[in-house]
């Protein structure tokens, strides 16, 4: 089963060397995705990149029932792994 993606934005303190300012960190549960920025925006739109671009999920792990509400970036627990009864 491929690793699931739970990016998140949080907005924490750093030292920003002249004293302490907010920061927007971005995180994802997969090891490859960590971002400090000034500016949400700018998080919000490296998310967006993320999930969109950088995440290749094998096609076999994919969702193929809209009813499972699962993302396309995601991969599907119930879809994952299964044989497609239309390649039967």
């Amino acid at each position: 089963m491929g690793e699931r993606h739970r990016p998140t934005i949080t907005r924490t303190v750093a030292d920003l060397g002249e004293g302490e300012g907010w920061v927007y960190q971005l995180r994802c549960t997969c090891p490859s995705l960590v971002l400090d920025t000034y500016h949400r925006s700018k998080a919000q739109e490296q998310r967006r990149y993320h999930l969109e671009v950088e995440v290749d999920i094998d096609p076999t792990e994919r969702c193929r029932d809209a009813r499972h509400k699962v993302p396309a970036w995601d991969v599907c627990g119930l879809c994952g792994d299964q044989i497609p009864l239309f390649d039967l």
